[in-house]
């Protein structure tokens, strides 16, 4: 029985292995003057100044490395060799990048020999199919979207950075990683970026069930010491879409360790810090501009929306001047405002130990010019109702943990390097736990009246009275309400003193300034508590929205993003570095998505209002008597009270 659920627990093992790519640099390093392998050499891997790890060499000579994607220097040191650093090296995500080293015997020296890394016109290992991107290429593309630099690579494309595509794909079948973890909504500034992978084929089992390509970026970490920046962009003045982006960042260390062999010490905590901040004044200019009224054009009809013609009341700004209008570059009222905050703690107390946690919070708000869909009136709002636009505002907050754990006897650079160096068959042995959460909230409103729902469609309150109803056979059915009068905002009286600043929505209170045909019936109001005839909200046959308009739309989302992963993996050498190496992962990963959203048109409470108020009313109690009537033909008709339903 025994061996049988060994056989299990060995399938299940196996369900989760990969061969993947993993992100390593692998190398040998040799004698310059006779090509002889270095054994047991000390090799030194430094990020931002920072001592990552210490390793050595094997009895072949070679080395390996598992790496985040990024820059690394390596400094190579032996006993009786001049010791030599490789700059620049950039290690790409989901590579095995290779680096040989030539080191030269003779006297030692306590300078170190620095050369700079020139990379191979050939990669030897590309399993997948895509590109990468580094950091220096990321400052110097002109554009400050990752969409945007993700589509320089072959088979992705992108209009004007929004919605990216591979391989003409849907926007949703492509997925965006961030330091390991899948993510949603908005990305952090690239300027905080180490690289940037795109793949587009040959799909490793750790991204999962992707149906298009998958985007993983590396973000930046500490530096050895302390530095920052500040960057500031503008085209005020330059054009009419007034750019402006401001960003800050800070990185160094906060807690070292002194060596006992030298002045420097080795950083254990470190920290790096920004923000950016990025106003537009259209974030989506029209290609050959557009009309708008001007604001004292705007006051006039908001106050006289509606103009007799031959006796017949007609929309006012159907009889624009050319004076009236002006012409303009962007869309008017669309500003777009963003604000990112990122921040990182590496901790690192033992060379083959490290953990990280980082963290970002960004929020966007944007003014839109809305469409037809689930507005009051049809029609594009840019020539009248452009003061009017609504506002949405989106908050995202993500947190991300890592602990990393090499398993493994490191390199001592104190200890005698002559010793007989042992060959293992398994090396680079290690293990990741990492975990992350994103909660993303959305707010869409318009922007006069927020959450305050019944102020949507409110014009003032109509007073009236209710009238007996009767059927043609002289019969009491029940009661119709009458108005008698109307009062915006709790000033007026009466329809004909009329005050357009004391209504919540003053131009739709205007439609009834001309006086009504039947003041008596509520819906012979041009507008009223949660409706606005179609006949008045818009001018000519629906190509503009009239004055005033109000965005009958509220939304609100909370979505919650919570992963957690473990993954290990390891070098495999069955006959030694020199037969060959396989790196073997296996992991796990769990994710958990929660989405929440609610969309309210508040024009329709008042309907509802209207239908629910007297629900209980289900006509009049026959069995009681409140009195009669006598109609002209001398006829009684006795007048019943209401009959309401508990």
């Amino acid at each position: 029985m025994s061996k049988r659920y060994l056989l299990l627990f060995s399938l299940s093992l196996f369900c989760l292995i990969s061969l993947n790519s993993q992100t390593s640099l692998t190398g040998k390093v040799t004698d310059e003057s006779n090509g002889e392998a270095i054994i047991q050499c000390g090799i030194i891997l430094y990020k931002n100044g920072i001592q990552v790890t210490t390793i050595v060499s094997d009895f072949d000579g070679n080395f390996s490395v598992q790496l985040d994607p990024g820059k690394y220097d390596v400094e190579a040191r032996y006993v009786g060799y001049n010791a030599k650093r490789v700059t620049g090296i950039n290690v790409l995500a989901g590579k095995a990048n290779t680096l040989n080293i030539k080191i030269s015997s003779g006297i030692q020296l306590e300078a170190v020999e620095v050369i700079e890394y020139k990379a191979p016109l050939i990669e030897n290992d590309n399993t997948t199919q895509g590109g990468v991107v580094t950091a220096e290429k990321i400052k110097n593309l002109p554009t400050k979207s990752l969409t945007a630099i993700a589509a320089t690579t072959a088979g992705l494309s992108s209009v004007d950075g929004g919605d990216i595509y591979i391989r003409g794909g849907r926007s949703d079948a492509t997925v965006f990683y961030l330091d390991g973890l899948r993510i949603t909504g908005r990305q952090i500034p690239v300027t905080e970026l180490e690289q940037i992978q795109v793949i587009t084929g040959g799909v490793e089992a750790q991204y999962g069930d992707l149906t298009g390509g998958a985007i993983s970026s590396t973000s930046k970490g500490p530096s050895s010491k302390l530095s920052g920046g500040i960057e500031y962009e503008t085209s005020q003045g330059l054009d009419a879409f007034g750019y402006n982006l401001l960003n800050v960042n800070v990185s160094g260390p906060i807690y070292k360790k002194r060596l006992t062999d030298s002045t420097k010490g080795r950083t254990i905590l470190g920290y790096r810090l920004s923000g950016q901040f990025n106003i537009l004044k259209d974030d989506d200019p029209p290609a050959y501009g557009i009309y708008r009224a001007k604001e004292s054009t705007l006051n006039r009809l908001k106050s006289d929306p509606l103009q007799l013609i031959g006796g017949t009341p007609s929309v006012s700004g159907q009889f624009l001047e050319t004076n009236e209008v002006e012409y303009l570059d962007y869309n008017p009222n669309t500003k777009n405002k963003a604000l990112d905050l990122t921040g990182k703690l590496d901790f690192r107390p033992v060379d083959n130990i490290d953990l990280s946690v980082s963290g970002n919070y960004s929020r966007v708000v944007d003014r839109f010019n809305p469409g037809d869909d689930n507005t009051t009136g049809q029609g594009s709002w840019t020539l009248l109702n452009w003061d009017n636009n609504p506002i949405t505002q989106t908050d995202i907050f993500r947190v991300n943990a890592r602990f990393r754990h090499r398993l493994g006897k490191l390199a001592d650079l104190n200890s005698p390097q002559d010793a007989e160096a042992t060959v293992s068959n398994i090396q680079n042995l290690y293990y990741t736990l990492q975990g992350g959460f994103q909660n993303s909230k959305t707010e869409t409103q318009d922007w006069r009246h927020k959450d305050r729902f019944f102020d949507y469609g409110y014009l003032g309150k109509f007073h009236g009275r209710f009238d007996t109803v009767f059927n043609d056979q002289l019969q009491h059915t029940g009661y119709n309400f009458l108005v008698t009068g109307f009062e915006q905002g709790g000033y007026n009286s009466n329809l004909n003193a009329f005050d357009v600043n004391s209504s919540p929505n003053p131009a739709y209170a205007a439609l009834n300034k001309i006086p009504i045909d039947e003041p008596q019936i509520l819906d012979g109001y041009r507008a009223f508590n949660g409706l606005v005839s179609s006949a008045y909200d818009n001018l000519w046959s629906n190509l503009n929205n009239n004055v005033g308009g109000v965005y009958n739309r509220y939304n609100k989302s909370d979505n919650d993003l919570a992963t957690l992963q473990v993954t290990s993996g390891f070098d495999f050498l069955p006959g030694g570095s020199k037969s060959g190496r396989h790196n073997i992962q296996f992991g796990i990963t769990y994710e958990q998505r929660t989405n929440r959203s609610w969309t309210l048109l508040p024009f329709s409470l008042w309907n509802l209002a209207r239908l629910y108020t007297n629900n209980h009313i289900v006509g009049v109690d026959t069995s009681g008597f409140e009195g009669f009537i006598i109609d002209p033909s001398g006829d009684t008709i006795k007048i019943y009270p209401t009959l309401i339903t508990p």
